[in-house]
């Protein structure tokens, strides 16, 4: 399944946003695990039960997702990403989101 997970470069954009464990409490998940949970649920459209388990048990994905959505958490990684996006590709940011725009939204 690598086409839905992450990059190495991508990560690197993103990891900061993701604190070294405490050593406290349970061990952490790797937060690129769970992105690329969410990420593979994302792109294919299936209920989060169905998400595969080298991603971690579904619920722990799903309650992830929703708290870092809550927070920003995912909205700051998808800037990163689209920033990388335009920077890379070409792509005119200014243009980005108008309703003629490169993605048509």
């Amino acid at each position: 399944m690598a086409r839905h997970r992450l990059t190495d470069q991508q990560w690197k954009l993103k990891e900061d946003l993701f604190p070294d464990p405490s050593g406290l409490g349970r061990p952490m998940v790797d937060p690129r695990q769970i992105i690329d949970g969410i990420m593979w649920r994302l792109r294919t459209g299936s209920p989060w039960r169905d998400v595969p388990e080298e991603f971690g048990p579904w619920i722990n994905v799903y309650k992830r997702f929703d708290a870092w959505n809550s927070v920003g958490t995912l909205d700051k990684i998808k800037q990163r990403l689209l920033i990388r996006i335009v920077d890379s590709d070409g792509i005119d940011g200014e243009r980005l989101f108008e309703p003629t725009g490169a993605l048509g939204v």
